[in-house]
């Protein structure tokens, strides 16, 4: 067992400015988690019911190596998606990253049922998962677009910001154009607005301006969309498409 006593620890998470706040910075706290990481199974519970977000952020790394134990690690990593507090949320996405290298087929069947029946806030990391996943080669492709797909329906602003732009347009589409581009173009004629909304807008992001003028004729015919917000996300990507031209 490590030197470390809850007091101490919650002492040297604030014992730095992060973010004009209180905190460490995240390689010391990713330190700090291979620290702790012998002891995780009895320093993430604790960690994660701390009222220090630098202590939680922690928790979500060491929760991330104990996927293999017990439900209750799932429960824990789902409520850290939920925190109130924004970087822990983003730590989080780690813990879903490590359980799926961790339990790869586990994890797709986890994931696909929480991309359709979980929280907005646990949804949303799912989408931030894919991205860290795509970059990384780390997944399969199949599962990586089975939960987007999943996802794609989702009118959350929360989610659909994470998705469309984010995961897929700077993650999915640069590292696998040509399969997500057939998604995409599945997605613009969808009857869900949120697919088509995150079909144009997966093109917004810079590092999938070079694919612009692969998507340009279904973008176009979302210019015309029955759905306002489509027909703006449209127009913008069409207007990015000009300035790649």
């Amino acid at each position: 067992m490590s030197q470390w006593t809850m007091e101490t620890l919650e002492q040297y998470l604030r014992s730095e400015m992060h973010h004009g706040r209180p905190g460490l910075k995240a390689a010391k706290k990713s330190q700090l988690a291979l620290e702790l990481l012998a002891d995780a199974a009895y320093w993430a519970p604790q960690l994660k019911n701390s009222a220090e977000p630098g202590a939680r952020q922690v928790a979500s790394l060491l929760f991330g190596s104990l996927w293999e134990n017990s439900d209750a690690v799932e429960a824990s990593v789902l409520e850290l998606a939920e925190d109130p507090d924004w970087e822990v949320r983003e730590w989080a996405v780690e813990a879903f990253i490590r359980f799926y290298r961790a339990r790869p087929t586990v994890a797709n069947a986890r994931f696909a049922s929480w991309a359709e029946g979980g929280s907005v806030s646990v949804k949303r990391a799912i989408a931030v998962a894919v991205r860290g996943l795509a970059l990384d080669r780390a997944a399969s492709l199949q599962h990586l677009l089975s939960w987007a797909d999943r996802l794609a329906d989702e009118e959350d602003a929360y989610v659909r910001k994470n998705l469309g732009p984010y995961a897929i347009g700077d993650g999915l589409l640069p590292m696998y154009p040509a399969p997500t581009l057939d998604y995409l173009e599945q997605w613009s004629q969808r009857p869900h607005w949120a697919a088509r909304w995150n079909a144009a807008m997966a093109l917004s992001a810079r590092r999938s301006r070079p694919y612009l003028h692969r998507a340009r004729p279904w973008i176009a015919s979302l210019a015309n969309d029955d759905e306002a917000r489509v027909r703006r996300a449209a127009v913008k990507v069409l207007s990015l498409a000009q300035d790649v031209d």
